[in-house]
């Protein structure tokens, strides 16, 4: 596996192997950024298909959500029947071991953890619960604090897998699963709330559940029989506030459990620094005393006195008249403004026309010549010259333009029939459209990139039943095209493609 190259994914080395999953580092080969490389064991899922769609689904679901406390996922493939996912490569510290190393006792590992971490971590889970992702393995190990001390919640994709046999105790460690993952039942994202009660008693307390118990089996008889924080024995030392959320979130029926959007409601008020005095409330604007206003008063100024008339511009001028006299200065003055400007656009009128003229001579003559061109070439004067037709503008190609007319247009391997027969083999008709009747034809649009990529891919309509996001994944899915040229010069394009489903 190691020095394997996946889609575009360098495989370099070893992280974690377990019976689910194996986690390798590898490098982007077109931009050399660092990622993680997630390889799922095919003997879980090539027995089970559901469950492998039900992965496919969830990945492609975790790759549209943009939360900074959540790991991105790049892109999933399959790679010799493995199903093998690509993430950020995320460099850090587990959280329970951040807060043995930065907080001395319970007080002060409670107020490092809400004032800086536990905020995120909520926001980041409700965000991933709110499109129904569960992650299955929630623990302490699987949030990282970076180097910049922000919040890395990782290892998602794997929660369908708990259901499966053999792996109950691999998922993740025993002491952070829920009951119905001790008993093999469906979990959901009411699971995460168990592991997330848990964890946030260690992450509190520093003391790891269950820790004195020495089989697995004393354990899972604990998770399914007895009330949490009665076997931990930590009820009374714990902040009032987060025993009762560790209380709901710790029940054992799943229907009897807190959300994660409940959480954040219960824990905003909570003064985790009981020796710190609290800023006072800000009052009322009602409440506040009123404020002295100085009342100002206005004086009316003093209206001038009229000066007196002017007699001379009292005298009327006899009819027939003309009055040279400095009233009628600002008529010539106006007259004069209108003259010029009437000139002026004489001269901007005349000077266009004669720039048109210019102009169509101009194209006259280029194409007199381009006919004295061809009418040569046809007549065998330049034998070594090529008919080339009309004069063609030179063509300004942008690096990252997408391009929809195009010269050449792109072509999948073997061509339109090649095209058809890999949709046909490829494109599988969902469970849920076919149980409900759902047919009709979904349009995906994708760019094809220089390289013969497939990028940006999206349906421009949906008929329900999960096809238009199976159109879109599988298009992901197509081999290298042969890309679009414009004046010989390989371009990106924008390619739609109908894809019926019946």
């Amino acid at each position: 596996m190691i020095g394997t190259i996946i889609s575009k994914y360098k495989v370099e080395t070893l992280l974690n192997k377990g019976i689910n999953c194996e986690i390798y580092s590898g490098i982007n080969t077109e931009t050399r950024q660092k990622v993680t490389i997630h390889r799922i064991n095919r003997q879980l899922i090539l027995a089970n298909v559901e469950i492998k769609l039900k992965i496919k689904n969830d990945l492609y679901t975790l790759s549209q959500i943009s939360n900074p406390a959540i790991e991105a996922i790049y892109e999933y493939v399959t790679y010799e029947d493995d199903l093998v996912y690509i993430s950020e490569f995320v460099e850090g510290v587990p959280l329970n071991k951040y807060l043995d190393k930065t907080a001395s006792d319970k007080f002060a590992r409670l107020s490092v953890l809400e004032n800086k971490f536990l905020p995120k971590i909520l926001q980041g889970l409700s965000a991933v619960h709110s499109k129904g992702i569960c992650h299955g393995h929630l623990r302490p190990s699987n949030i990282l604090i970076t180097r910049n001390e922000d919040v890395k919640i990782i290892n998602w994709g794997l929660a369908e897998l708990s259901e499966l046999d053999k792996i109950s105790k691999n998922v993740g460690a025993i002491e952070y699963l829920s009951p119905e993952q001790i008993q093999k039942r469906p979990v959901d994202i009411r699971s995460d709330v168990y592991s997330l009660g848990v964890t946030l008693f260690e992450l509190i307390t520093g003391k790891k559940p269950y820790s004195g118990l020495a089989s697995d089996a004393e354990i899972s008889s604990k998770i399914n029989d007895e009330s949490f924080l009665l076997t931990m024995g930590e009820d009374e030392n714990l902040p009032e506030k987060y025993a009762a959320v560790i209380k709901k979130a710790t029940e054992k029926f799943p229907e009897n459990r807190i959300s994660v959007g409940q959480i954040i409601s219960e824990l905003s008020t909570v003064n985790v620094s009981p020796n710190i005095p609290e800023k006072p409330n800000p009052v009322p604007f009602y409440q506040q005393p009123p404020v002295n206003v100085v009342k100002q008063t206005y004086t009316r100024p003093p209206t001038p006195k009229p000066e007196a008339p002017n007699k001379r511009a009292e005298y009327k001028m006899p009819k027939g008249v003309y009055n040279a006299g400095g009233g009628n200065k600002q008529g010539k003055f106006k007259t004069i403004l209108i003259v010029i400007s009437v000139i002026v656009f004489c001269f901007i009128l005349v000077r266009n026309r004669i720039q048109k003229s210019s102009h169509m001579k101009f194209d006259q003559n280029i194409e007199a010549l381009t006919d004295s061109i061809n009418k040569a070439i046809k007549e065998n004067h330049f034998p070594e010259a090529v008919d080339t037709g009309k004069l063609r503008q030179p063509v300004l190609l942008s690096e990252d333009s997408v391009y929809a007319k195009v010269d050449e247009k792109p072509e999948f391997p073997d061509g339109q029939n090649g095209l058809n027969k890999w949709i046909k083999n490829t494109i599988k008709y969902p469970d849920v459209a076919r149980q409900n009747g759902i047919k009709g034809k979904v349009v995906v649009s994708f760019i094809i990139e220089k390289d013969g990529r497939v990028s940006d891919a999206k349906s421009l309509n949906d008929i329900g039943g999960g096809c238009a996001e199976e159109a879109v994944r599988d298009v992901y899915l197509m081999p290298g095209w042969k890309p679009a040229k414009i004046s010989g010069t390989t371009v990106r394009s924008r390619y739609t493609l109908p894809i019926i489903f019946k």
